[in-house]
């Protein structure tokens, strides 16, 4: 399965391990879960969930409702869950 992010952006759900809304990533709190990834902002300015990966995070503009939304549809068209 795949997961579209943004700007024509795709990944392979097997590298995503985590989805959450942006403002726990913002959180201090949590600064050092984070500190040793790359940073990629797709949604510029609009931040509204995290997507992290084995190598990067991504920041995107969607809720952590749309993707999850998204994935559930890429299942049922190529048949799947």
């Amino acid at each position: 399965m795949y997961l579209y992010l943004e700007d024509d952006l795709v990944i392979p759900s097997s590298q995503v391990i985590l989805i959450i809304d942006y403002i726990h990533f913002k959180n201090p709190e949590n600064a050092s879960v984070f500190s040793n990834k790359e940073i990629k902002n797709l949604a510029l300015g609009i931040e509204r969930s995290v997507v992290v990966t084995d190598r990067k995070i991504y920041l995107t503009g969607y809720t952590t409702q749309a993707l999850f939304r998204r994935a559930k549809e890429f299942f049922s068209i190529v048949g799947g869950i």
